[in-house]
């Protein structure tokens, strides 16, 4: 049996961080909440692995300024 999507997550970002993300989500012909869950995944993975690389990464870069990597990526 599937595990069905019902949890909601609302989150508060920056116009220009949401049309990055919408970009980059298109770019992977991934929808907005779907590329969401990868990069979350991704990151989980990065971190639970001790810092290596994710084993799929997502276009986005993860480290300790994310945020600031979103816009230009490095």
């Amino acid at each position: 049996m599937t595990d069905r999507k019902t949890a909601t997550l609302m989150l508060r970002l920056s116009p220009a961080i949401k049309q990055d993300l919408r970009a980059r989500a298109t770019r992977e012909r991934r929808s907005l909440s779907n590329m969401v869950e990868v990069m979350i995944l991704d990151y989980s993975r990065w971190h639970a692995g001790g810092g290596g690389l994710p084993q799929r990464r997502s276009t986005l870069r993860w480290g300790p300024h994310a945020c600031a990597t979103v816009s230009g990526v490095r």
